[in-house]
């Protein structure tokens, strides 16, 4: 059997599949994420993060190759293979800075929205969400203060207080609603986590540009 030799092509080839699985994500039912379809919504994201991660796979199998690390396919993990590369080596850092080890008990980095910790959360959503099938999302309908259509009862039970709140929001004008946005569960594990500032196509973007950097750093110092 033949094998063919890895290339720096499909690395950029991983990349450009979650390039698609955004966009298809984020054109959904018009734009409207909160209002799509959950099954659709749920296989496009978790698509995303299966290639975001895979293209920093297939860059530690690469880079196996080309340095003769000696690594069966298997074992050639980005964890791994940084590893085995010498200390103070240019590559094993950017393969350092592609990899976050997220099992309990590990460092979670400080800042959500710093490199590291955009790292960390790219590999947690690619084992949670890809692997577990977790939901990742949280939406957020903001609703501006209105015209009345009757008091609630004195002491409403919650069915009546989710119905006047229908009531409300259905009688509210144009201009007086904002649209609903999407954003990621920083931790998906974890049922009371905050939900991200910052949209779903906002970190999408940021998380694809990133590693797109980073492979393409690590790449220019692969022989």
């Amino acid at each position: 059997m033949t094998y063919t030799p890895i290339t720096p092509d499909e690395v950029h080839e991983r990349l450009g599949f979650a390039r698609r699985r955004m966009d298809e994500l984020l054109v959904l039912n018009g734009g409207d994420l909160p209002g799509s379809d959950v099954s659709e919504r749920q296989q496009l994201v978790q698509e995303f993060f299966f290639h975001l991660v895979g293209a920093v796979e297939v860059l530690a199998q690469l880079v196996n190759e080309r340095r003769g690390l000696g690594l069966t396919v298997e074992d050639a993990s980005v964890r791994r293979v940084a590893s085995v590369l010498p200390q103070g080596d240019a590559l094993r850092v950017a393969l350092e800075a592609l990899y976050a080890n997220t099992r309990p008990g590990s460092p979670v980095p400080p800042g959500p929205y710093s490199d590291e910790g955009l790292v960390y959360r790219i590999w947690n959503y690619r084992h949670q969400v890809t692997h577990r099938r977790r939901n990742p999302f949280r939406f957020n309908i903001t609703l501006h203060s209105t015209i009345g259509t009757g008091p609630p009862s004195p002491s409403p039970s919650l069915l009546n207080r989710l119905r006047h709140l229908f009531r409300r929001s259905s009688a509210l004008p144009a201009g007086n609603s904002s649209p609903p946005t999407a954003h990621f569960i920083l931790d998906p594990r974890d049922p009371n986590s905050d939900a991200s500032s910052r949209t779903v196509q906002e970190e999408m973007e940021q998380m694809l540009d990133l590693i797109g950097r980073q492979c393409s750093r690590a790449l220019q110092l692969v022989p």
